[in-house]
């Protein structure tokens, strides 16, 4: 059994984001937690001390805060019930980034959805800390698992970096490196073609050339993918800011839900 935890509100968002986990990725052996992190409107506790009002009208506004909440609790339950999910709501406090995670890590959450509000429009996110093939792949689903070839001296967004030129290089240089270049991701895609097979997907490998977040966006719509399943190489945040993130972009832009998978080093790995 894998437990999912959903993070839930009372915005249509929050509630898009449960539909599509259910319509398109529930499976009978998950066991979803539901969270919900409350909020309360005097959220500072020195208000209550300087504030104006009386004793009556902030009890007032407690007791309507917990309706409010206990309402949405109630909801939750009913969408469980009528979506036949076997799981739980629970209650969080605290910071919601927080509050959530931590509630992840305790009960082992094997994915995290959520919905997300990115760049002035309602986007919708899965967020994962797990493979693909473990936690979403079902039977009936054709996986595309497209490469966006690298080749050296272009960073991930796509700019120049420092590329030699014929010139500077000579043209003998410049095409040892494309040849090198070649056979890595040619390695790649085999590597990728063994995955297909090793984890009895029905799918294809497929190339991309260019920026990758675009080429990878471009080539969901012209599929029509139902997700977008890409890794997060949990870069620094000054590393973040300079080079972009691919998967930043990608959650940002896609038309459709993204399962974001969070890659932990191995303990064998050097940090």
């Amino acid at each position: 059994m894998r437990t999912i935890l959903i993070a839930m509100d009372s915005s249509e968002n929050s509630l898009y984001a449960f539909k599509q986990y259910a319509e398109k990725f529930h499976q009978d052996n998950n066991y979803v937690i539901a969270a919900h992190c409350v909020h309360y409107t005097i959220t500072n506790p020195e208000e209550l001390i300087t504030s104006t009002k009386d004793e009556e009208v902030i009890r007032k506004v407690f007791e309507e805060d917990e309706k409010r909440i206990l309402s949405v609790l109630n909801d939750m339950e009913a969408l469980l019930a009528e979506n036949k999910i076997s799981g739980e709501v629970v209650r969080l406090e605290g910071q919601p980034e927080t509050s959530i995670l931590t509630k992840a890590e305790e009960v082992q959450a094997a994915m995290i959805v959520m919905g997300s509000r990115g760049l002035g429009t309602i986007r919708r996110t899965i967020l994962g800390s797990v493979k693909y093939v473990k936690t979403l792949h079902q039977a009936d689903k054709y996986v595309i698992a497209a490469l966006c070839a690298e080749y050296t001296g272009v960073d991930s967004g796509g700019e120049s970096a420092g590329v030699l030129s014929i010139t500077q290089a000579g043209f003998d240089v410049i095409e040892g490196l494309l040849q090198e270049d070649e056979k890595r991701i040619l390695s790649t895609l085999n590597d990728i073609e063994s995955l297909l097979i090793e984890n009895q997907l029905e799918g294809e490998v497929i190339r991309l050339e260019g920026i990758p977040g675009v080429a990878i966006i471009s080539k969901a719509r012209e599929v029509n993918a139902s997700m977008i399943v890409i890794g997060s190489r949990g870069f620094g945040r000054i590393r973040r800011t300079l080079m972009g993130s691919v998967s930043n972009f990608v959650v940002h832009h896609s038309p459709v839900p993204v399962a974001l998978c969070k890659y932990e080093k191995r303990a064998t790995e050097v940090p």
